[in-house]
């Protein structure tokens, strides 16, 4: 089983919450729940190892229960080991995946609760962080390719938009108009933004030629 389909155990552990997958704060996060005002973030490996345990310690800073998420080990079961030790010092949860079920008992169980960290510095949680895999940097959606998209969209929609209906109507990824000018003429012109080409001031979606 690779981490991206063992997240997905505690994806599904968290349904009833909004979930954000691969989100930056201080490092990159691999599950992020919120269900306002209470934030949750999951670090999920393979094995309980330290440096899933340090990347769940950063993240205490961030967010009001940080887990390592991993599978059910016999470590795990008899709550024994050096590792779990350190997860109590720190404050670290662990929740454990098992293939095995009984009966009605979730796959997903929490071996050890977290401390409650009341002040962190909270993170902007955006809408397309929803849409990227946990685990996976391939499949991994960031702002810049969530801009891209975006655009594409909406010179498809409406052809011949000028800069200044697109800085308008697009997510804020460039900080004043003349940086989002600039830079977006030259992705377009290099291909960074395929399908779109710029045309007397004005951008319009490139006509797709049958083979």
């Amino acid at each position: 089983m690779t981490e991206a389909e063992l997240a997905v155990h505690f994806i599904d552990y968290f349904s009833d919450w909004d979930v954000y997958q691969e989100v930056p704060a201080g490092g990159i996060v691999d599950i992020v729940a919120e269900r306002k005002p209470i934030r949750v973030a999951l670090e999920v490996k393979k094995s309980l190892n330290f440096d899933v345990i340090e990347q769940a310690r950063k993240n205490t800073g961030y967010f009001n229960y940080s887990y390592v998420a991993v599978p059910m080990s016999k470590s795990l079961q008899y709550q024994n080991g050096i590792q779990i030790d350190i997860c109590k010092r720190l404050g670290v949860g662990i929740l454990a995946h098992s293939e095995r079920t009984y009966g009605e008992v979730s796959r997903v169980q929490e071996v050890l609760a977290p401390r409650l960290n009341r002040q962190v510095y909270k993170v902007t949680l955006e809408d397309w962080m929803k849409r990227s895999t946990a685990g996976s940097q391939n499949d991994r959606m960031t702002a810049f390719k969530y801009f891209r998209e975006e655009m594409i969209k909406q010179v498809r929609r409406r052809p011949g938009m000028d800069i200044k209906q697109l800085f308008d109507s697009l997510p804020r990824h460039y900080g004043s108009l003349s940086s989002f000018k600039s830079c977006v003429f030259n992705h377009v012109k290099s291909g960074v933004i395929p399908g779109i080409e710029f045309r007397d001031g004005k951008y319009y979606a490139v006509k797709e030629t049958g083979g």
